[in-house]
């Protein structure tokens, strides 16, 4: 669900800027990636936290060399002292992220050392995908966590020295987190 989404966005947003027009800043090049999805998604864009978080991803990056993370200058840092080198030569394994773990299995089977395929499996995907929910599962586990942390301070504090106005506000943000935290349902 999330990795579909944070595809589109990313799709979207890779032709913006290899179509970035002079003059363009980077925050119109993502006003106008937003304003696209929202086109064609029929809702706004709001998981920039994932898309931020795997868009530097040889994965998700602009495929044969144009994308905005791949260096192609001419002349490009090799190491610590500063030596350089003449060219712009990045192998597969550079621009493509290194082979999964399936193609690696097939490719020692068949006594070949590297895959020269230049795109990802389904199998790859699959694994990002699977990384991406485990992500959610563990943002979510989070913020429950931090929502029980809330609601045991503001449970345990005495309203003895507020005034009325103040206590209105306690009451109302502990039935929030109690909304939040589903401590108002039957089910359990």
């Amino acid at each position: 669900m999330y990795n579909a989404r944070v595809s589109l966005f990313n799709a979207i947003y890779n032709q913006e800027v290899s179509k970035r027009q002079s003059g363009a800043d980077d925050d119109m090049v993502m006003d106008e990636a937003k304003a696209r999805y929202a086109r064609r998604a029929g809702h706004e864009f709001k998981l920039f936290h994932w898309w931020e978080a795997v868009r530097h991803q040889p994965k998700w990056s602009v495929k044969h060399g144009g994308g905005p993370n791949i260096d192609v200058s001419k002349r490009s840092r090799l190491g610590a002292s500063g030596e350089y080198s003449s060219g712009s030569r990045e192998t597969d394994e550079e621009v493509n992220g290194p082979p999964g773990r399936d193609r690696s299995k097939a490719a020692a089977r068949k006594g070949k050392g590297k895959v020269g395929s230049s795109s990802y499996t389904s199998t790859d995907s699959a694994e990002m995908g699977e990384k991406l929910e485990d992500l959610c599962k563990i943002t979510h586990e989070y913020a429950q966590a931090k929502l029980w942390k809330q609601w045991n301070i503001l449970s345990s504090r005495s309203t003895d020295g507020m005034t009325d106005a103040q206590k209105k506000v306690h009451d109302r943000a502990l039935k929030r987190l109690q909304q939040q935290l589903h401590l108002n349902d039957d089910d359990e």
